[in-house]
């Protein structure tokens, strides 16, 4: 099993360390974009401590997974969630899975319980990134081969890196010359239907000798316990819903999976919050989906803050995690 890093080893970046937190909590993608060396793989490699230890269950369905797909690095007999990062050569067949002769699954699959990080982003093959979306938004694959069809679970949460401009040097200390053009043309090498699946963007500066010299961070341990208490309040909230005994996807009724239906049933705003969420969608110009995942978010903080309504507070923070194209 690939040892994986603490939360204690990462110097500083506590605004970073809350987007995973938050991730971890209601399912919630993330994109963390800061300059080359600044620790965003260290950040994203950390997300699998922070999840809930695999079930006897679904340690057993993950090890059919990966004996379909022949992969000599199959999980072993442990608890801890898969974390998959495969090179930016990855082709669609090898994110979504194989359909020559028997199907095999993919990365997408081999992530199922875990984290799927794509790190680097920009650099990964524009089909690959293409083929991501349906993926996100199905939560399984059905692949077809010789022997006929075959459906293989990915329910995973998404992690993804990249620098914010072609040199990828920290702007804020003098050393990128980038143009706002090229800031733009390089970012938007993600599709847009990908980018628009993005729930948080998170952005990661370079550590000073002031974030060395402090004392040690929270270790991951302490922060999956509050993990544990906000993804249990969300299954308590989800099971109360009519259609909870159709349930399918592994992970519960996390925020990050909610409906458009299930939003409005979920995420009561109390009346500051609803003016701000719509003074918000006027100046930042948010559409439907963008309001979706701002409110989902939002109610994540707030099952971690354990409260019953999204309150203003709750918004504000999650507004802050803005989409890839506002500004960086």
């Amino acid at each position: 099993m690939v040892r994986l890093p603490d939360l204690a080893e990462v110097a500083g970046q506590e605004s970073a360390r809350r987007a995973l937190e938050l991730a971890a909590a209601g399912g919630h993608s993330l994109l963390l974009i800061g300059p080359a060396g600044c620790g965003k793989t260290l950040l994203a490699r950390c997300l699998p401590g922070l999840l809930p230890p695999l079930t006897q269950g679904q340690a057993a369905a993950l090890g059919a997974i990966y004996a379909a797909a022949g992969d000599i690095d199959a999980p072993g007999a442990g608890d801890q969630p898969p974390f998959r990062d495969p090179p930016p050569e990855l082709t669609p067949s090898g994110l979504v899975g194989s359909r020559r002769g028997e199907p095999r699954p993919g990365e997408v699959s081999l992530a199922h319980l875990g984290v799927l990080c794509l790190d680097d982003l920009p650099h990964f093959p524009k089909a690959t990134l293409a083929a991501l979306p349906k993926v996100l938004d199905d939560g399984s694959v059905r692949l077809r081969g010789t022997g006929g069809y075959r459906t293989y679970p990915c329910s995973f949460l998404w992690v993804a890196t990249m620098r914010p401009c072609p040199c990828g040097r920290d702007r804020r200390l003098g050393g990128c010359r980038c143009t706002p053009g090229q800031r733009r043309r390089f970012q938007r090498r993600v599709p847009q239907a990908l980018r628009d699946r993005v729930d948080m963007v998170a952005e990661v500066g370079s550590v000073g000798e002031e974030d060395l010299s402090r004392r040690a961070s929270e270790p991951s341990r302490v922060v999956a316990q509050r993990v544990a208490e906000a993804r249990e309040r969300q299954w308590e909230r989800g099971v109360s819903f009519p259609e909870a005994a159709d349930a399918a996807r592994p992970s519960g009724w996390l925020n990050g999976d909610l409906t458009a239906s299930q939003v409005g049933r979920a995420c009561t705003l109390d009346g500051p919050g609803t003016q701000l969420l719509e003074a918000a969608r006027e100046r930042l110009q948010l559409f439907v989906r963008r309001r979706f995942q701002v409110v989902k978010l939002a109610r994540t903080i707030a099952d971690l803050a354990g409260a019953e309504d999204v309150r203003a507070p709750f918004l504000a923070e999650a507004l802050q995690y803005r989409v890839l194209d506002a500004g960086n």
